[in-house]
């Protein structure tokens, strides 16, 4: 019995021991995160110049005039709250800054733990199909909260498509999943680590981009005179030539582009 009572003793006492411990590692990682430096993934990862970046822009839906001197890149997932910042907050802000001068071209990189980012990309290339992609996109990112308690096909009506039916029956049949493998492998390919993953006229901007970044790689491309504001309706996909913008300029160009950066929200991917 007094073996039995000791064994229990020790057990006991090793028990404490290690919720000691645990708390004890626990109360100093608390007070190494809270005082640690924190490093935003953009001071981490700076611009990387991608020398044959126009093919990228050749792809995906362009939205903005063809011949814009700032063409910016998204690979971004339509339920990822990162990305509905950029679009909705940081990316027309710089596009009301230069009006005319900037566009955006959408490619898809759907995340897998987001269960409706794949019926959005179907529904998007349908809008597509009747020259609203640029208006879905819009809606969608804006009202992202609202997807599970409405249809694709209201958005789709908002957004202006005329021929529901259309719309309905390219839903059903088209999966998207071509555009969707290929714009995710050129993700990957390029280093990204979630979405938003931004080139801007060739730098590529990995984990986040912020509105100060993009004003600062962006820049350096823009005419001195300001322009008249742009009153063209969107232009979509590689025939609004994407693949050959305006003022591209060599890497000495945006040299000091990644100072003063401020941390922008990724979802991982």
């Amino acid at each position: 019995m007094r073996g039995l009572r000791d064994a229990a003793a020790n057990a006991a006492t090793l028990f404490v021991g290690l919720c000691t411990v645990a708390l004890a590692a626990l109360a100093l990682g608390q007070h190494f995160e809270a005082n640690a430096t924190r490093i935003p993934l953009a001071e981490l990862n700076p611009p990387v110049f991608l020398e044959e970046w126009a093919s990228l822009a050749a792809e995906g839906h362009y939205m903005g005039p063809a011949d814009a001197d700032v063409v910016v890149v998204v690979f971004c997932d339509f339920l990822c709250p990162a990305c509905a910042s950029f679009a909705t907050e940081t990316y027309p802000v710089l596009r009301e800054r230069y009006p005319g001068r900037v566009a955006l071209v959408y490619r898809y990189w759907p995340l897998s733990r987001h269960w409706l980012t794949h019926p959005a990309v179907r529904a998007a290339e349908c809008a597509a199909d009747q020259g609203r992609f640029a208006e879905f996109h819009d809606l969608l990112f804006t009202e992202r909260g609202a997807l599970t308690r409405r249809s694709f096909r209201d958005f789709a009506v908002e957004a202006g498509v005329e021929d529901v039916g259309a719309f309905d029956s390219c839903y059903w049949r088209n999966d998207a999943i071509a555009a969707v493998e290929r714009d995710t492998r050129e993700a990957r390919r390029l280093g990204g680590i979630g979405t938003p993953t931004v080139v801007v006229n060739g730098w590529l901007l990995v984990g986040g981009a912020s509105l100060e970044l993009l004003d600062s790689i962006a820049k350096p491309y823009l005419p001195t005179e300001p322009s008249e504001p742009d009153r063209t309706s969107p232009r979509e996909g590689p025939q609004a030539e994407a693949a050959s913008p305006r003022g591209v300029v060599s890497k000495p160009a945006v040299r000091g582009a990644a100072s003063g950066r401020r941390e922008a929200p990724t979802c991982e991917a």
